[in-house]
């Protein structure tokens, strides 16, 4: 979900609001006093937002300063990444491990007042983003992606994993299951309804 700060892309970025990479990553203007545009705070502590003053904006990073988070809402971006995925398969690789995949798709502006504002992870968007990630794996044979329960579904748990989401975007799915965590894997069926095969294994 993110990329360097050192990387090409994140250098177009900000060295202009009209760069045609702009919208690869997630900027906001900030608050009044010089706030963040939210309060947002990042995984290893602090704002998850770095003031830019070349561009006078805030950019998003759920993780470090160095780590800028990628803006899967923009087409460009999107066909990009899934490029990226291609550019590997096409060499042989078997698979990825889809990493902190809760954190896609994050919708940092505040909604409407009647509506409810998640704030945190496994957005919706995210589901979305799985669901063509899964389209790029079918173009190939016996490609499969490793996803974590407990970073996608945190609240929901495995159950609701495998029959709500990673069986039915992926083609192979195998499942990491922490049972330190209570995480019961005999709970988990080996194939799910699709017939799409779950393998399982302790972490």
């Amino acid at each position: 979900n993110h990329s360097s700060d050192r990387h090409e892309w994140f250098r177009a970025s900000r060295s202009s609001r009209e760069d045609p990479k702009r919208d690869w990553y997630v900027w906001r203007d900030g608050r009044p006093g010089g706030l963040p545009p939210n309060d947002w705070v990042s995984t290893f502590g602090g704002p998850a937002w770095t003031f830019d003053p070349q561009t006078g904006q805030w950019y998003l990073h759920v993780f470090a300063s160095a780590q800028p988070d990628l803006n899967w809402a923009d087409p460009g971006l999107a066909d990009a990444m899934l490029d990226t995925l291609r550019f590997w398969l096409d060499r042989g690789v078997d698979g990825f491990r889809i990493d902190v995949v809760q954190e896609l798709g994050s919708v940092p502006d505040a909604p409407a007042p009647d509506e409810e504002w998640a704030r945190d992870q496994d957005w919706t968007e995210g589901h979305a983003i799985v669901r063509r990630i899964r389209g790029v794996l079918e173009e190939y044979d016996d490609e499969h992606a490793v996803l974590h329960p407990r970073e996608i579904v945190v609240a929901a748990g495995v159950d609701a994993l495998v029959a709500q989401h990673t069986l039915a975007v992926v083609p192979h799915v195998e499942v990491v299951v922490d049972l330190d965590a209570g995480l019961d894997a005999l709970s988990i069926s080996a194939e799910s309804s699709t017939g799409r095969p779950c393998t399982l294994r302790s972490d």
